[in-house]
């Protein structure tokens, strides 16, 4: 009995061993002095390299990748209908004029605004009590807030419709 579980550990060995499978690769020099690599033995000068697979645990799909930066793309010359001649086209073509629509659009919205609260605090003051001076107060501090949020937002759509005026003045140069 004790020969045969010794038996049966060898052979369990032995099955085991192959397991680990080990390749030749050869890394030849050719009569130019190019190396290449092939799984067959080099007709002239060359070495033999073993390579074996790894037996560790492999390593997870998700684990980051190090890689090296990608190299600065070279600058391509821009063709008759590249990207700086579409953007100049939508700036001209669309992108200004929406640009002072929304100033417009803006500008006629703070109007209307302040035309409601001037109406809002005519009514409370004509009320003549204590209750409508309090209500022309309140709405004197809405028309106040209001005209700081027209104020800021007519500056930034100035802002920008100057920013897409200045770029497509740079557009239009000769690059």
């Amino acid at each position: 009995m004790r020969k045969m579980t010794w038996a049966m550990a060898v052979m369990a060995t032995a099955m085991l061993l192959p397991a680990t499978p080990v390749w030749a690769i050869y890394k030849c020099l050719g009569p130019d002095g190019k190396v290449t690599f092939q799984d067959a033995s080099c007709p002239g000068q060359g070495e033999e390299i073993e390579v074996k697979l790894p037996t560790g645990p492999a390593v997870p799909a998700s684990a980051p990748v190090k890689r090296a930066p990608a190299p600065a793309p070279a600058a391509k010359k821009e063709g008759v209908f590249g990207e700086r001649w579409q953007r100049r086209a939508t700036l001209e073509t669309s992108g200004l004029a929406n640009a002072q629509a929304d100033l417009e659009e803006q500008r006629a919205q703070c109007a209307r605004e302040r035309a409601a609260l001037a109406e809002r605090q005519t009514l409370a003051e004509q009320r003549r009590t204590v209750v409508g001076r309090l209500q022309a107060q309140e709405v004197a501090q809405e028309m106040e807030e209001a005209e700081e949020a027209c104020n800021a937002r007519i500056k930034a759509l100035e802002a920008e419709l100057r920013k897409l005026e200045e770029e497509l003045n740079g557009l239009q140069q000769k690059p």
